[in-house]
C-alpha cells in the first residue's frame, strides 16, 4: 500500500482506487482494534476475577491457620492441667496406700512378736484332738500357715 501511494500517486484513477484500499484498510485496522480492545477488556475482568479469588483464597487460609491452632492449643494445654491434676491425687493416694501398708506391717510384726511370746505358756486345747494336734505340730498348721500368707502379701506389698 505503500508502494502504490508512492509510485501512483500521480493517476487519477488509481487515486479513488488508492483511497478505497486505505478506507478498507482503515475499516480493517479498526475493527482489529475493537477486537483487541474486547480481548483486554476481557483480559482485565478474567484479572480481576482471579485476583479476587486468589484473595479470598488467601484470607480463607490466614482464618484457618488461626483458627485451628489456638483451639488444638488450647484442648491440649486443657488435657496437659487435667493429666497434671490426675497424677497428682494418684501420688497423693500412693503416699496414703504406702503409709498403711507400713502401718499394718508394723502391726503383723508386733502380732507375731506377741504370739511368740506367748507361745511359751501354751493353752490348753479344748478337745483332745486339738492338743494332740498341737503336741505334734507345736502349733496349728493353719495358724502358720496363715501367718506365712500374710507375710508374703505384706513383703510383696511393701517391696
Amino acid at each position: 500500500l505503500t508502494e502504490q501511494l508512492e509510485c501512483g500517486g500521480n493517476e487519477p484513477d488509481s487515486s479513488d482506487e488508492l483511497l478505497a484500499q486505505k478506507e478498507e484498510m482503515i475499516k480493517c485496522l479498526q475493527n482489529e482494534l475493537i477486537k483487541i480492545k474486547l480481548k483486554e477488556a476481557e483480559n482485565e475482568d478474567t484479572i480481576k476475577l482471579l485476583s479476587g479469588k486468589v484473595c479470598q483464597s488467601e484470607m480463607e487460609k490466614k482464618t484457618q491457620r488461626e483458627d485451628i491452632p489456638e483451639d488444638s492449643i488450647a484442648s491440649l494445654q486443657e488435657e496437659l492441667a487435667a493429666s497434671k491434676l490426675r497424677e497428682a491425687e494418684s501420688n497423693l493416694a500412693l503416699k496414703d496406700l504406702r503409709s498403711k501398708v507400713w502401718e499394718l506391717n508394723n502391726m503383723w510384726l508386733k502380732h507375731i512378736k506377741m504370739n511368740e511370746s506367748n507361745s511359751g505358756t501354751p493353752e490348753m486345747p479344748s478337745t483332745p484332738k486339738k492338743f494332740l494336734g498341737s503336741l505334734l505340730e507345736g502349733k496349728s498348721g493353719m495358724a502358720k500357715l496363715e501367718e506365712e500368707l500374710m507375710s508374703t502379701r505384706l513383703r510383696e506389698v511393701g517391696g
